[in-house]
């Protein structure tokens, strides 16, 4: 074993130390600080043990580990604990909502999508019509299957970088790869469905017991991440201006002709994708008292979803069933946002019981920053704390913790935290300044193809840039929607 590797290992294994002292040892060592109780301490612990390790080990075991360290406070037992992480239906609707989309992957549909919009003649003898045609590709692609518009586009880019005789850490292929993670950060909003909006719409349900409105969610979604995805293109073109000049006199068109007519498997997909929307959006548009939307109700997300999973098993191709559900399962089910929000939407609830003491710490903390503010200042100053911390830390992560937060300091103010909630996911989505601010980030600066530098000057200056842009524009789409 070389020297180099038995220090990555040392170092992973003073993480995992770091991670058990605190959600085992910190709240039964230290005495309590401000109001925090005994209770409130330990919990304080498992929570920053948790939060470390998702930064710096993952996300699946140090959220189980995080499971055993809340049963040991005698607060709960597993048991208990369980029903109320898995037992919730937001989990069971994420498990099988990837699975669906897992089908429409194995559809051939993401396929389609993606060559018919590089066959378009607007992409052909133009360097930045052809990257904003990819961008926006991929951006559409992830709608569907975020994984998917990554490994596509990615491909693409450096099939055409290799045409052109780049090499590894051009600055404009660094831009496209950090755009295909952009337009798949994006692209995974605009139907709630997805991992982000999914967790953090469930914790703010979870908190305030209100319900998901869908059809308000993508009213706002839809316009704000492509308004987001054409600020990056904007900037590549006008701010960072890029050198094309490699690119210039290429033929652009990459798209696969053979797959530029939707077969029999990609039709039914499209038909299927198209029921799920409508099916997730019905019962908001219909009047109280009208028997489908009484129906649906009835059957709730989940029921829609198994009712559609289980009609594919009925339909045959060319002999062969539609769908193996079980194949589907095995590829499609993130595990990682499985079990982060197994974790985080119980926690959210328990950590700010009377018992911890937790919320008046947290409003002793935040009331003279807030004291005296309005809606909009506090709005305004949870939108900017959500977009700083997103940057260090998970998106999804912050997502979550800041709504719960923000459900506890808001006070007598009248603010709608659902509508909230929805500006800050748009927000947590400028997650790029550094590898841990998101899953799509991390993605970006691992690849070979990226040069370290640009992409950190890309990543800060977008991020930045677009929570000083989106900060107002958000909370003016929230006030006309909601």
């Amino acid at each position: 074993m070389s020297s180099q590797s038995k220090a990555k290992d040392y170092i992973f294994y003073v993480h995992i130390a770091v991670i058990l002292f605190f959600m085992f040892g910190f709240g039964r060592i230290f005495a309590p600080i401000s109001t925090l109780t005994p209770l409130g301490m330990q919990l304080l612990g498992v929570f920053i043990g948790v939060l470390y390790g998702w930064t710096f080990c993952g996300i699946l075991w140090p959220s189980i580990m995080g499971w055993v360290a809340i049963c040991s406070t005698g607060m709960l037992d597993a048991a208990t604990y369980i029903k109320s992480s898995f037992g919730n239906d937001t989990i069971v609707f994420i498990i099988f909502a990837s699975i669906f989309t897992g089908v429409l992957k194995e559809s051939g549909l993401t396929d389609f999508i993606a060559n018919w919009i590089l066959s378009r003649k607007f992409c052909q003898g133009n360097a930045w019509n052809y990257s904003a045609a990819v961008l926006m590709a991929s951006f559409f692609t992830a709608n569907i299957n975020m994984l998917a518009a990554v490994l596509v586009f990615w491909a693409i880019i450096y099939s055409t970088a290799e045409k052109a005789g780049m090499k590894k850490g051009n600055a404009w292929v660094t831009w496209m790869i950090f755009g295909v993670g952009c337009a798949t950060q994006f692209g995974g909003l605009v139907f709630p469905f997805h991992m982000v909006p999914l967790v953090v719409l469930g914790v703010a349900s979870g908190v305030t017991g209100q319900e998901i409105n869908f059809l308000q969610y993508m009213i706002f979604a839809w316009p704000t991440a492509i308004a987001a995805m054409l600020l990056y293109i904007a900037m590549g073109k006008y701010f960072f201006r890029f050198d094309v000049s490699e690119l210039e006199g290429m033929d652009f068109d990459v798209s696969d002709k053979s797959k530029l007519q939707l077969n029999a498997r990609q039709k039914i997909g499209a038909v299927y994708l198209l029921l799920f929307l409508v099916l997730l959006l019905i019962p908001n548009m219909l009047p109280e008292g009208n028997i489908i939307r009484a129906i649906l109700k009835q059957q709730g997300n989940v029921g829609l979803t198994f009712i559609l999973l289980a009609s594919m098993c009925w339909i045959k191709v060319d002999g062969k069933p539609f769908v193996s559900i079980q194949k589907c399962a095995a590829g499609g089910i993130q595990w990682d946002i499985v079990m982060i929000f197994a974790f985080v939407l119980p926690f959210a609830t328990l950590f700010t019981h009377d018992a911890t003491g937790v919320k008046p710490a947290v409003i002793g903390m935040l009331g003279p920053i807030l004291a005296g503010k309005g809606e909009l200042m506090f709005i305004v100053l949870i939108l900017i704390m959500a977009g700083v911390l997103t940057n260090f830390a998970n998106n999804m992560v912050v997502g979550s913790i800041t709504v719960a937060l923000m459900n506890m300091v808001a006070g007598s103010l009248q603010i709608d935290i659902m509508a909230v909630s929805c500006a800050i996911i748009l927000i947590i989505s400028f997650a790029f300044a550094t590898p841990s601010a998101s899953t799509a980030s991390a993605m970006c600066f691992a690849n070979e193809w990226c040069d370290k530098k640009t992409a950190f000057k890309v990543g800060i200056l977008y991020s930045v840039i677009g929570i000083i842009i989106f900060i107002p524009i958000a909370y003016v789409l929230i006030g006309l929607i909601f």
